[in-house]
């Protein structure tokens, strides 16, 4: 049997090729199908490790145009083989964060989006846990509405000028006035001061 770094390259993978896993001539090299191992991955895939900075997904393009890597969430009801469409408050993705409590992990946060309607219309949502209950903090609704569910904390600058029409800014102009700028549609910046005491 012939050493991997002595065959020649597969341009175009069938589900019949197969891979080996070592580099060696003994019987510890391995062979598996790509069908196989397309399969063994259909429904999850775990990447582990052991010191910092040794687990990324890295997705990398170098092109001429204005396209980057995508990474695609696909939701569909009904089965692989027969799509239904998607119901209202189905979820279309979402990222989840968990952290180690000294016994299990527990998921403190995620973001994702979620569909309104049948015709996979969605809502960005981002939800925490606090106090072991994980809710909805903040999120845009399919509308393009922003909704804050607690208090809303700004850090203003100092010194702001709306670049676009339709823009309105707030600049903390002192410790006791904050100004709000408005950019029209004529292209005019409006401006009015708050005292703040």
């Amino acid at each position: 049997m012939a050493k991997i770094s002595e065959l020649s390259a597969i341009t175009a993978i069938t589900d019949s090729d197969l891979i080996m896993i070592t580099d060696a001539e003994t019987s510890a090299s391995k062979k598996v199908t790509w069908a196989n191992a397309k399969l063994s991955i259909n429904s999850k895939l775990t990447i582990k490790g052991d010191s910092d900075d040794s687990v990324k997904l890295i997705l990398s393009q170098a092109t001429n145009g204005y396209d980057a890597p995508d990474l695609v969430f696909r939701k569909a009801r009904g089965s692989l083989s027969s799509l239904a469409s998607v119901q209202a408050s189905d979820v279309q993705m979402r990222i989840h964060a968990y952290g180690y409590d000294g016994t299990e992990y527990i998921q403190g946060g995620n973001i994702g989006f979620i569909s309104t309607d049948g015709d996979a219309n969605g809502r960005f949502d981002v939800r925490t846990r606090v106090s072991g209950t994980l809710a909805s903090r903040f999120g845009v609704n399919s509308n393009g509405d922003t909704l804050v569910s607690q208090d809303l904390i700004l850090n203003p600058s100092s010194s702001v000028t709306p670049a676009s029409n339709g823009e309105l800014m707030i600049e903390a102009t002192s410790d006791t006035s904050l100004t709000f700028k408005f950019k029209g549609s004529d292209g005019t910046v409006r401006s009015a001061t708050v005292t703040l005491s």
